[in-house]
């Protein structure tokens, strides 16, 4: 069944003019201290909101902390499985670079996955944009998608979105906030883009749209710039109600400190558990778990977990497969995925933070997606890509 956006959509950003204050504040290039304090404190700049305040709805935000995106409404028909792509043009302050602390999120039911990825390609709209230019909604069945070079574009472009992910929000109101220390790169020059997978499993239409609270602090103020790293197992299959686990070891290619711990993996997901590789051996404390699927918990270290090369991160999905189909790696109602979701700083204050692209595992040594010079998708040789971020372009996880 073919889905169009109605014609009372209303698809805008709320931005805060406001922001211009920011650059106002002092800079401080020190790293933090014993007692957490960040760069930012040094400017002036109003405190984060408080990380544990249980959200009712979603809060006004104030004007000099940051903005708030509504990604606009679309509508779900029964049995609807697709994706919402759009792209958001980004507040500009005065010309500088932002650094993402922290978000908020209120999303509705049936959704089933949320990301929010930022990007530099071609883009010069004023208002919020399909992804392609002309349909938002995206259907979401990639086994049919021999390659994902198929999806990008000459300019780099993807009908599902292509950048740098910085951050994924699960179903209702939350919150995620780190400290001043630690900030995503949102580039002056760059925009946003809304991938937001929604599965209608109901009997009637659903009105669908999320909103989202984005602190921010100038990115001259912050010392430790962050990267995603998403690592994922392509082996994910089960046969009829049968349970399975599925475990992979992700390794890191350079040393690094690891800020940000999360989950990601669909409706079959019944626990995530993750565990320390110390470079010979997992070791048997469990230091992150989930067993919510579809909001999974993202838990910030006030002491960041330094990994050196060769180390990593062992994690554990556990699945139940209650129908009588089989279930493969993929997007769609019957697919599924296990990754871990985590964000990572270079170990010293003010040290550029490379990408790290999508880690892909499958019962082989790691690969690297990215994109080369011709926008084609690629692979690099040991998840290196040191030596290629002018070019590189990771793919966000989808």
């Amino acid at each position: 069944m073919r889905l169009a956006l109605p014609r009372s959509s209303s698809l805008w950003i709320a931005l805060v003019p406001s922001l211009l204050a920011l650059a106002c504040g002092g800079t401080d290039d020190t790293a933090a201290d014993e007692s957490g304090a960040g760069a930012g404190d040094a400017g002036g700049a109003p405190s984060l909101p408080d990380p544990n305040e249980k959200l009712t709805a979603l809060p006004d935000i104030d004007p000099s902390q940051g903005f708030q995106v509504d990604e606009g409404q679309f509508t779900l028909q029964p049995g609807d499985d697709v994706t919402y792509c759009m792209r958001i043009p980004l507040p500009v302050s005065a010309g500088e670079d932002m650094g993402l602390v922290g978000w908020d999120w209120d999303l509705p039911e049936y959704t089933h996955h949320f990301f929010m990825a930022y990007s530099e390609a071609p883009f010069d709209s004023e208002v919020p944009t399909p992804c392609d230019g002309k349909d938002a909604i995206v259907f979401n069945d990639l086994r049919g998608i021999d390659s994902l070079a198929s999806l990008v574009a000459t300019d780099g472009t993807s009908p599902l979105g292509e950048g740098k992910l910085i951050f994924g929000a699960g179903v209702g109101i939350g919150r995620y906030m780190g400290n001043e220390q630690y900030g995503r790169r949102l580039g002056s020059k760059g925009h946003l883009i809304i991938s937001h997978h929604a599965l209608n499993t109901s009997d009637s239409p659903q009105d669908m749209g999320g909103r989202f609270n984005m602190y921010v602090r100038p990115m001259k103020e912050i010392a430790f710039e962050t990267n995603l790293l998403n690592c994922l197992s392509l082996d994910v299959t089960m046969g009829p109600r049968e349970e399975r686990e599925v475990t992979t070891t992700c390794t890191m290619p350079h040393d690094l400190d690891m800020v940000l711990l999360a989950s990601h993996g669909h409706n079959h997901m019944v626990k995530f558990e993750e565990r320390i590789f110390d470079g010979e051996k997992t070791l048997p404390e469990v230091i992150y778990t989930s067993d919510v699927w579809d909001s999974p918990k993202l838990q910030f270290l006030e002491k960041p977990l330094r990994l050196k090369k060769g180390q990593g991160l062992t994690f554990t999905c556990y699945y139940k497969n209650e129908s009588d189909d089989p279930v493969l790696f993929s997007t769609n109602e019957d697919g599924e995925m296990c990754a871990t979701m985590n964000a990572y700083a270079m170990p010293n204050p003010n040290q550029p933070t490379p990408t790290l692209g999508t880690i892909i595992q499958k019962n082989d040594p790691p690969t690297c997606l990215t994109l080369d010079e011709n926008n084609q998708v690629v692979t690099a040789p040991n998840c290196d890509l040191q030596n290629t971020t002018d070019l590189a372009v990771p793919i966000p996880f989808f």
